[in-house]
């Protein structure tokens, strides 16, 4: 009588093979909404309404069934309140007003961050976008979050953030010997570091709050997150 396993081992390769398609599709979609973050902040230099509005709502379509439901408010929050800068650069000008009032007659603004007309959009997903590379955080005032990420040394590691805005959070990177690689602050929220570690094994994102009051982040990374 011979008497077979009821658990299956994963074949290495396969798992490797879909561990490098993961870190590729989470690449696009940071390089998506780096795209999309920079048209919106040169529209708001141009104090082009309807293109910030447009960049903006984009940022929804990028993500479109990827994000957890509890990894989604900020981004709700961060694109909602993008929206709302969009109508008051168009406040004095009754004709990009109604342009604007037109390419968002279908979106809910009032929903204080829940998921109100947003929610469709998110949910429990087994796309690329896994909570393993994807995290929110509540970082408390006048404090640090570190992060842990394994790495490998094939693969680029990119750390992308979002943050309220205008509260000055900061990203810094470091290698596996607790050298710092990249530092990033933006007043918009949208920060970003790179690096590619010589071997495998651990680097530390550091994310900072430096203001007098808690803040969430949002932390999408094309390497597991260690659970520590």
């Amino acid at each position: 009588m011979i008497l077979t396993s009821g658990c299956v081992s994963q074949d290495p390769e396969r798992t490797e093979a879909k561990s490098s398609r993961a870190s590729a599709a989470i690449e696009v979609t940071i390089a998506r909404l780096q795209t999309l973050n920079a048209a919106y902040e040169r529209a708001q230099r141009e104090s082009d309404a309807i293109a910030m509005a447009a960049s903006a709502l984009q940022r929804l379509q990028v993500v479109d069934g990827r994000l957890a439901e509890q990894d989604a408010p900020l981004f709700i929050e961060n694109t909602v309140s993008m929206i709302q800068r969009a109508k008051m650069v168009a406040a004095g000008n009754q004709e990009v007003r109604a342009q604007l009032d037109a390419l968002l007659a279908d979106v809910d603004l009032e929903h204080e961050q829940t998921f109100g007309a947003f929610g469709q959009l998110f949910g429990n997903t087994s796309d690329a976008l896994k909570r393993k590379r994807v995290r929110s955080y509540d970082i408390a005032r006048e404090s640090e979050r570190l992060v842990r990420l394994n790495v490998a040394d094939d693969i680029g590691v990119i750390v992308y953030v979002e943050a309220p805005f205008g509260r000055g959070v900061g990203l810094t990177l470091s290698d596996m010997a607790d050298t710092v690689v990249c530092t990033d602050v933006s007043r918009h929220g949208s920060l970003i570091c790179r690096h590619r570690p010589p071997k495998p094994g651990r680097v530390t994102a550091a994310l900072s709050n430096p203001s007098p009051i808690e803040l969430g982040v949002l932390m999408i990374t094309n390497h597991p997150i260690a659970e520590d």
